[in-house]
């Protein structure tokens, strides 16, 4: 009889994150959504981004700070100073996995947690690190902005104005996809650990994740070298509607043409070889664009969308980010959870992207204030109170 795990998946491993950067900060989360006990070591003064706009009205409280650390534990460790940097190799030595951002590429005095060393410290470590760009090249000393890494891998050209001017898509891709691409690498480390028992770097990029993202998009054809390229049709778009509200339609095979001209009343457009294809379509997207909006404006977007679904054409609403939460497909299915962070409670995040079927994931409630777990964490490592207080007393920590 198989047994069912009752606690998550990565119940019992211990994370140390020392990133400072969304695209390495999102890892430590989704680690510890999946039951790791993940540790955010923060020097004095603690991640920049627990100050970085924008903030919650009336708080101190960073949005990006809150979205990217749920369930972790904060330790505010100077590993600058020499005390503060045994105390981290401590840590290490029982730790599965440590969290990075921008490795440089050779050990060096401003970083003292480089992997030759700490490979020697504890072998059985997965070093995981995000780089802007890669640790070598070209680019490598560039800074980290995610804009670079859209306008750097293609993302930006391929979202243009109609006058051609490249528009940089607001779900910050390269900053999000490194994190997640970085948390399958950990859980493939350690799958490998399992049969070897050693561990290994683990390492992804902006620029590589965001590239990775358009596999389909830049893949070519061995006997054609022009890349995939997406044209705009007036059939894949979003419309207003008579209620201010957009939804989205894409009608891409022809009888999904056919079905959205018999219902909004463009029978006549059926078979007439100027909209007959896709092709033909494109070439005559202004028009329709100019078309399709007058129509959609003449009823509300929910008329829109029990009418055109009912005729088996594919369209749905087009949700703004306020609106998201509120939707009862993303409340049936938990698509979203809340968290709380000092003086904010029920604040509405985003919850995991994965369901298991017979394991459970709990989304950390909590967002941890500066060294709130600072004595916790140290005691169960084995520092004793009378170290703790020298080591407080030193400047080495903060409790």
């Amino acid at each position: 009889m198989v047994e069912r795990l009752l606690d998550p998946p990565l119940t019992g491993l211990r994370v140390l994150d020392l990133a400072h950067h969304p695209a390495a900060s999102g890892t430590g989360m989704l680690l510890a959504d999946y039951g790791a006990d993940v540790v955010k070591i923060e020097v004095p003064g603690g991640d920049p981004s627990r100050t970085e706009a924008p903030q919650f009205p009336g708080t101190s409280v960073s949005k990006a700070f809150l979205a990217l650390n749920r369930g972790k534990r904060s330790v505010t460790i100077d590993w600058r100073t020499d005390g503060g940097r045994k105390v981290v190799d401590r840590l290490i030595v029982d730790a599965d996995v440590l969290i990075a951002y921008r490795e440089p590429a050779k050990p060096s005095e401003d970083w003292p947690f480089h992997h030759s060393r700490l490979k020697e410290l504890n072998p059985r470590l997965i070093y995981a690190t995000v780089t802007p760009f890669g640790r070598t090249g070209p680019y490598s000393e560039l800074p980290g902005y995610e804009p670079f890494a859209q306008a750097m891998s293609g993302v930006m050209s391929a979202s243009r104005t109609l006058d051609g001017h490249p528009v940089h898509t607001a779900y910050r891709l390269g900053e999000t996809a490194p994190a997640m691409l970085l948390a399958h690498g950990v859980m493939m480390a350690l799958l490998a650990r399992q049969r070897t028992g050693a561990g290994q770097r683990v390492e992804t990029s902006m620029l590589q994740a965001a590239v990775a993202m358009q596999s389909v998009q830049l893949s070519w054809a061995e006997d054609d070298p022009t890349p995939v390229v997406e044209t705009a049709q007036a059939t894949v778009n979003s419309y207003r509607c008579g209620d201010g509200r957009f939804i989205n339609i894409i009608t891409i095979q022809e009888r999904q043409w056919n079905r959205l001209c018999e219902a909004i009343g463009l029978e006549h457009l059926i078979g007439d070889p100027d909209y007959s294809t896709g092709a033909a379509r494109s070439q005559r997207r202004q028009e329709l664009y100019g078309l399709l909006d007058g129509i959609f404006s003449t009823r509300t977007s929910w008329e829109w969308l029990e009418e055109l679904q009912a005729a088996g054409v594919p369209c749905g609403p087009t949700m703004s980010r306020d609106e998201l939460f509120e939707d009862p497909q993303i409340i049936e299915n938990a698509y979203a959870t809340s968290v709380s962070c000092g003086s904010l409670d029920d604040v509405r995040v985003v919850g995991s992207a994965v369901v298991y079927g017979e394991t459970p994931v709990e989304i950390g409630k909590h967002v941890p204030s500066l060294g709130e777990h600072t004595r916790e964490v140290l005691s169960e490592a084995g520092v004793t109170d009378a170290e703790i207080d020298e080591l407080q007393h030193s400047g080495a920590i903060r409790l």
